[in-house]
């Protein structure tokens, strides 16, 4: 397809083009917003799944970040027990469109993420409608006509994808930049003028590395696919080139993609298999049910197939790409082979894994796809300008040939699909076919006809997408915010640094939206390590979480808890009467995620909305002198409280016991038998028409609180949980044994109840513990003379001194282990050692010690030199192009 001359678009005729491709997309989103009920046309926010639950308050942490505290950017003590932020800046919070955060207060943050959609999907049909305008492919068509500019670009805008995964607005920056980039490879290759290609490159790259990543890989495919079409000569040096522009372009973007790549070998890179696998992941027949409009259900979100719907419209015109005579067949036979690359990478999971970065995603599934919906409009849009070529029985085929398809989806009974569906779809194809069939009798009535069909199909489609999603209100969200933000606005210590954690939350990133040191945390670029130790302790943790709701007095103390917020809601039967009187109506606003009642052994220090400051003196330093049995040890009993009693065993080298395991043979079971199954144990209901309770009684023991563990296997579906008669909440996700806090029976005695609502449960797990409080408040008050005293601690540093207690020959910090905490000792630099697999140690001497540690980003020096290098090349090479 080799073109000669490059006709170009006159400005002022594209101006009225963009911004009517704009509009568009953005005006039928406020119509779709309205009749969805989307604040301010209703009560609903945009917050849904990970959206409300997670990005939002990372937004807050960006305003406090950019506006208090900017070395957070790079370190910060609210991911958790400290993390890396670098890596997690790169993946959710570089949009450009992001600093209209910092206009606002975070209650208005739901208006803010609204606009910045509105003004994102505006973007993708306005790059989109740049792109059919002004690439090289498109000026010398057969068909002159470009008024259906508008109706293609808006197709990609609300295209399926687009709609569904709209939540993930870090993903959306790539989609907008992807026409331009495109274009810009294509003005490279043509005209050996690059800069077009660079500039959106390295934005892509800077904005959200993962779809950059994505949309590198297609760019590898579409620059072999072009020049195959352009029949290109000089093909070494045009692929030297693009090679060559491709790495500057990651160059640029270095500073901030190197911190990232060896943030991601602590985080992201270690979840997950790392074998290959050529499992087919579904029947590739099923790929046709998503061609009809509102082809999605929430099911779709954690597995399900591509969302590929860009209209009936480039279906149509798609189809008969592959059937115009005016079309070279060398041409159809390039994009038929890039067509299938996507549809084998859709079906097989080695392929698929390799597009999500050589990991297969937990949720959203296909997030490559919106490549192949992009590729399939620059089809279809070929196919439009070169129309006259398809002959006249190919819409007859094509008619009856997706009819039967439709005739075929139906029966096989799709979740997603009803009749209506199906049957709407059809009607919109087959008036597509029909109005494109007598285009020129029809001449500008035909072309306005198509316009407001497709335009209806598309809004038809989100609308259905919107109705199944659900939202947060507006009003529980600010509701929400300010209850949290004005407990921690009434909050005040004198505390240098402590940490603090609550028995409910908004989100598992709480401490981000309210500025606080929690433990509790959720992201895609959470360091393994911390997961991995909180769950081998018996808490709710995996890959990328960690909920802090399973906590005992001894983990409390080791993690400086020294702070935690108790609700009246699922904890006032807790407190005396004194306290109880000062609570109001006990409406339950935030989500209750643990019964902590070992709460009562920390004073109460103040009462705040409902909810009651416990400071816990048992709580240690940041860091704290240890023996060095605790450097080598293992979790080898793969038991939490085991674990816990070793970890303070080995810090004081002491045979002390702190935990008693109790006889379980005080059950008392109603509509349950017990049975054994060679060395396991199970309830199994009698009549499974009634509930079945097993019911433990348990009585004051060594004056410390109980707690039982709990198997994994064991989830919300099968049983309810009651603590003398009261709920016993439990945060629903959790993968290992968890430890449940039973907490000090009065006495006459507590009663744990178990009720069945499956018919079996296997409870071989299910063990009952007491704490020794004497053993444990001895063990801490010894513990606690070798606290470090924080003479100063930033984001990036802490500086303490400490006086080492007889035996102890290393001083543990509860941070993340990270070869860029650097050491020193009394002045004089140590190297640091890892504990417990996963947090930070030093060794000292046995008398008094100054110990400082420093957080040297060396890999951000790194990536800034090379983007510097990167520049400097790049401007040589301009300067060597062209001397003026």
């Amino acid at each position: 397809m080799q073109l000669t001359s490059m006709k170009r678009v006159p400005n002022k005729k594209f101006i009225l083009t963009g911004i009517l491709s704009f509009l568009l997309p953005v005006f039928l989103l406020l119509i779709l917003y309205a009749l969805r009920g989307i604040y301010p046309f209703g009560k609903e926010s945009l917050l849904t799944i990970d959206l409300g639950q997670q990005y939002i308050d990372l937004y807050a942490e960006y305003r406090e970040t950019l506006l208090h505290s900017p070395s957070r950017m790079i370190y910060s003590f609210t991911k958790s027990l400290g993390g890396e932020m670098t890596g997690l800046w790169a993946y959710y919070l570089m949009s450009p469109f992001n600093l209209l955060f910092l206009l606002v207060k975070p209650p208005q943050f739901p208006e803010v993420i609204l606009l910045i959609t509105l003004m994102k999907t505006g973007l993708m049909s306005l790059t989109m409608a740049f792109y059919l305008t002004y690439s090289r492919q498109f000026q010398q068509s057969y068909n002159n006509n470009k008024d259906l500019i508008p109706l293609f670009s808006t197709s990609y805008a609300l295209m399926s994808y687009s709609i569904i995964y709209q939540s993930n607005l870090m993903w959306l920056d790539g989609l907008y930049l992807l026409p331009l980039v495109i274009l810009g490879l294509e003005k490279g290759i043509d005209l050996n003028r690059y800069h077009l290609y660079i500039g959106s490159l390295s934005l892509i790259f800077l904005t959200n590395y993962y779809i950059g990543f994505m949309i590198s890989l297609f760019l590898i495919l579409y620059f072999f696919y072009y020049i195959f079409l352009e029949k290109k000569t000089r093909l070494i040096k045009t692929v030297a080139q693009f090679i060559l522009y491709s790495i500057l372009s990651a160059g640029i973007a270095a500073f901030l993609l190197v911190p990232t790549f060896f943030s991601l070998l602590e985080s992201k890179a270690t979840y997950g298999s790392n074998q290959w696998s050529w499992t087919v992941l579904w029947p590739l027949q099923e790929i046709l049910s998503k061609l009809y409009v509102g082809a999605f259900n929430f099911d779709q979100m954690p597995n399900g197939q591509p969302n590929i719907f860009t209209g009936s419209l480039t279906l149509i015109l798609f189809f008969f790409y592959f059937f115009n005579e005016r079309i070279p067949l060398k041409d159809k036979l390039a994009s038929l082979f890039l067509f299938s690359i996507f549809l084998f990478s859709f079906n097989l999971e080695g392929l698929n894994k390799l597009w999500h970065a050589f990991q297969f995603p937990v949720w959203f599934p296909h997030r490559f796809s919106f490549l192949f919906s992009f590729f399939t409009i620059l089809l279809a849009y070929k196919s439009y300008l070169a129309i006259e070529g398809v002959k006249k029985r190919y819409y007859i085929l094509l008619g009856l040939l997706f009819v039967s398809m439709s005739y075929y989806v139906w029966q096989q009974n799709v979740e997603f699909l009803d009749f209506n569906q199906i049957i709407v779809t059809v009607a919109i194809f087959t008036s597509l076919l029909f109005l494109l069939f007598f285009r020129k009798k029809l001449n500008k009535i035909g072309l306005l006809l198509i316009l407001i069909v497709s335009l209806s199909e598309l809004s038809f489609n989100a609308g259905i997408v919107f109705s199944r999603l659900g939202y947060v209100d507006q009003d529980t969200f600010v509701q929400d915010q300010q209850t949290l933000a004005n407990q921690m606005d009434n909050f005040t210590t004198e505390n240098t640094f402590y940490r603090l954690e609550k028995t409910y939350h908004r989100s598992k990133n709480d401490s981000h939206q309210v500025n606080y040191q929690g433990v509790t945390h959720f992201s895609s670029t959470f360091e393994s390590v911390v997961p991995e130790l909180f769950g081998q302790l018996g808490f709710p943790a995996k890959n990328g979480f960690t909920v802090y709701s399973n906590g005992t007095l001894l983990t409390d103390a080791f993690f400086g808890i020294g702070y935690y917020f108790s609700d009246s809601y699922s904890h006032k039967k807790y407190y005396p009467p004194t306290i109880q009187r000062q609570f109001n109506d006990p409406t339950k606003l935030l989500t209750p995620v643990q019964t902590k009642p070992d709460v009562q052994f920390y004073p109460i220090e103040n009462t705040i909305t409902d909810m009651v400051i416990h400071q816990n003196p048992y709580a240690l330093s940041i860091g704290f002198g240890s023996h060095e049995k605790l450097a080598s040890l293992k979790n080898i009993h793969a038991h939490p409280l085991l674990y816990q009693e070793d970890i303070f065993r080995s810090i004081l080298n002491t045979p002390i016991n702190f935990f008693h395991k109790k006889t379980m043979g005080s059950f008392k079971l109603e509509n349950i038998e017990r049975i054994e199954r060679g060395n396991r144990h199970y309830f199994k209901k009698m009549d499974t028409s009634i509930p079945g309770k097993a019911m433990l009684n348990f009585v004051p023991d060594f004056s410390g609180p109980y707690y039982l563990t709990f198997p994994a296997h064991i989830k919300k579906e099968d049983v309810n949980l009651f603590l003398d008669g009261q709920p016993f909440y439990q945060y629903k996700t959790y993968h290992d044994l968890l430890v449940l806090n039973l907490g000090v029976p009065d006495e006459f005695g507590s009663q744990f109840t178990i009720e069945l609502k499956s018919e079996e449960i296997d409870v071989t797990e299910i063990e009952l513990y007491s704490l020794n409080f004497a053993h444990f408040e001895e063990a801490i008050k010894e513990i606690q003379k070798s606290d470090i005293q924080i003479e100063k601690m930033t984001n990036l540093s802490i500086k303490g001194t400490m006086t080492p207690l007889p035996g102890q020959s290393i001083a543990v910090f509860t941070i993340p282990y990270s070869k860029n905490w650097k050491a020193s000792v009394n002045g004089e630099d140590v190297a640091t050692i890892k504990v417990l697999d996963s947090l930070v140690g030093v060794p000292i001497e046995s008398t008094k010690q100054t110990i400082e540690l420093s957080f040297i980003p060396t890999y951000h020096i790194i990536g800034m030199m090379i983007t510097i290098i990167s520049l400097g090349i790049l401007l040589f090479l301009n300067y060597k192009n062209d001397p003026r």
